[in-house]
């Protein structure tokens, strides 16, 4: 779909990334209690830590800015208990900076 704002499309059903998140983000907090889906494998919350916070920083939602400080604490959680060496992102932090709002400190 070249042209199109992908963050703010809507499509004819209300479908949107931001509608997605919405819909994900609770269940991570719960730590997938009452998704109502099949899940093989599960989903790393450390996957979903940048998503939420560029959805922040494009739609400003509160409810973002309140869930990723939860979110990050699970995935460095998730990080230790798998062995993972993998860094949690700091794209948040760098992003913050980039767009030069400074709100969260790297």
């Amino acid at each position: 779909m070249s042209g199109v704002d992908m963050w703010h499309y809507v499509g004819p059903e209300g479908q949107s990334l931001k509608t997605a998140l919405d819909y994900l983000i609770p269940f991570a907090l719960s730590q997938g209690q009452g998704w109502p889906y099949s899940n093989l494998n599960g989903y790393p919350v450390t996957n979903l830590v940048p998503l939420v916070e560029v959805g922040y920083l494009k739609w400003g939602d509160s409810a973002y800015l309140h869930a990723i400080p939860l979110l990050r604490a699970m995935a460095e959680k998730e990080r230790d208990t798998n062995h993972n060496t993998r860094p949690l992102s700091d794209f948040f932090c760098q992003m913050s900076e980039l767009l030069g709002d400074n709100e969260f400190v790297c």
